[in-house]
């Protein structure tokens, strides 16, 4: 192929690569979380303030699940945000920052080894890249997954795109490890690299890249050098329902929201539509060398299982697996003879994106409404507060607020609004007495997608007075 064409199709690549880096650094830095974001946040400042010696760093356990290093930097963050004076909005920049450049750099690094895979091939990798709605997520951004995914990337492309440098088992197997040690769902990365190298032959290279991952592990999870029953005691497996119909179904397609009207989705929704996966069979069937087709079918058999056997998932654990897809269209056999993979190709991306793109925009109008939320935070906070001083409520009130950005400051912590919602729906459930006034607030957002079912909760409730700020961005629910 000419040097022109070769030129241009690079240049496309650094345009598609820019936009999507544009809209990363945008949704990070936005300084909008969901609640789960700032539950994992203020966790963070739990663990610093109870750790605050040398035994925090083998002290720190994988609370939730997810590895001791992930706590540990955000405790981190949380230290250093209190020694500048501030609580909240410094820490969100650095963990969001920080999180930021984990998730960038594999790309970056993709492109320092261009001279290693053909141009075409990279155009094709960041074309599938970007059709995938997850790779826009506005969600849990700041969450372990995309930390251990990102280190789980970077250990990859050193396997895999860089086999003849020295040590690229051991750096590779290290990152690997410690993308596994914060959220395992990475695992089937690490699968992806072995089957590799068990394709080559490279026995000695492959002992090195176990060994690199289990000492990575440990990077993430110093703890078990100390308590290693911590690590068991978060694991909930359950194997008696893992070949269920609906956990299949729940998977590969899923129209449900989480509680706090984040959408959850599934394979089709979150990566590759129906379509799309039908087309990926006989382009790694008869356009990927053998051993990196056979390498992915093994991680995604790999990955579902994990997730089958998980007692409690959602569909986006699956992500580290479906990132597999653009890396091993990167060994494409791609040239000018090969028209049909060229199609095959091009329509995969053109069928995913057509699909993708109403995903795509409905999460980036999301956050646009978030972000609009949170800069008029402190106009819809007064309304509220001039509602409940007309209605002569007593300032002695239980406040449940579940506003759409959840502004820090106004609200309590996630981990007492669970319990506080909890204990409210049982004095439901049992006509119990309110002592004093329960207030509880619904962003615009979250009452759109309950819907009926939000009027059916509250229509319980006899001595509810419902109210709303002039701009309808709140709706105030009043029990006494």
């Amino acid at each position: 192929m000419p040097y022109r064409n070769d030129k241009l199709i690079y240049a496309i690549c650094i345009f598609l690569f820019s936009t999507w880096c544009i809209f990363q650094i945008v949704n990070f830095l936005s300084g909008v979380f969901v609640p789960d974001e700032e539950w994992f946040m203020q966790d963070g400042y739990h663990f610093s303030a109870m750790k605050p010696d040398a035994g925090f760093f083998f002290g720190t356990n994988n609370h939730l699940g997810y590895g001791a290093l992930y706590w540990i930097l955000l405790a981190g963050f949380a230290k250093f945000s209190l020694l500048l004076g501030t609580k909240y909005h410094t820490y969100q920049l650095m963990v969001a920052a920080t999180t930021l450049v984990l998730m960038l750099l594999p790309l970056f690094l993709l492109f320092k080894y261009i001279k290693l895979i053909s141009v075409n091939n990279l155009l094709a990798c960041l074309c599938i890249f970007i059709s995938m709605p997850m790779m826009w997520w506005t969600g849990k951004i700041v969450g372990p997954e995309t930390i251990s995914q990102s280190l789980g990337l970077l250990g990859i492309i050193f396997v895999c795109l860089a086999p003849q440098r020295k040590y690229s088992s051991i750096v590779g197997g290290i990152l690997l490890g410690i993308g596994i040690g914060i959220k395992l769902t990475t695992v089937p990365m690490l699968v992806f690299a072995l089957t590799i190298y068990a394709f080559d032959k490279r026995f000695s290279e492959t002992a090195k890249l176990l060994a690199a991952s289990a000492l990575g592990y440990l990077v993430a999870n110093p703890f078990l050098l100390i308590h290693p029953n911590f690590f068991v005691s978060a694991a909930q497996l359950d194997f008696n329902s893992m070949f269920s119909l609906p956990k299949f179904e729940r998977i590969f397609s899923s129209g449900s929201w989480a509680w706090d009207a984040v959408y959850i989705g599934g394979i089709s929704q979150w990566g590759l539509n129906t379509i799309a996966l039908l087309i990926v069979i006989p382009i790694f069937a008869f356009f990927i060398p053998l051993k990196y087709a056979v390498a992915f079918a093994i991680s995604f058999v790999s990955g579902l299982l994990m997730i089958l056997s998980a007692s409690n998932f959602s569909p986006w654990y699956f992500s580290a697996t479906l990132l597999l897809v653009p890396v091993t269209f990167g060994f494409l056999k791609l040239n000018q003879s090969s028209a049909i993979a060229y199609v095959l190709t091009s329509m995969l991306v053109a069928l995913n994106l057509f699909t993708s793109i109403p995903m795509i925009y409905y999460q980036t109008t999301i956050k646009l409404d978030l972000y609009s939320y949170s800069m008029e935070k402190t106009k819809n906070r007064g309304e509220v507060e001039t509602i409940l001083m007309d209605k002569n409520v007593n300032k002695n009130y239980n406040l449940i607020d579940y506003s759409d950005a959840q502004p820090l400051g106004l609200a309590t912590e996630f981990s007492e609004k669970k319990v506080a919602m909890e204990a409210y729906s049982f004095l439901i459930d049992n006509n119990k007495v309110i002592d004093r006034p329960t207030v509880i607030l619904l962003g615009e957002r979250i009452s759109r997608h309950l819907g009926s079912q939000n009027e059916v909760f509250f229509s319980k409730l006899k001595r509810a007075a419902h109210f709303t700020t002039r701009d309808k961005r709140i709706a105030v629910y009043i029990i006494e």
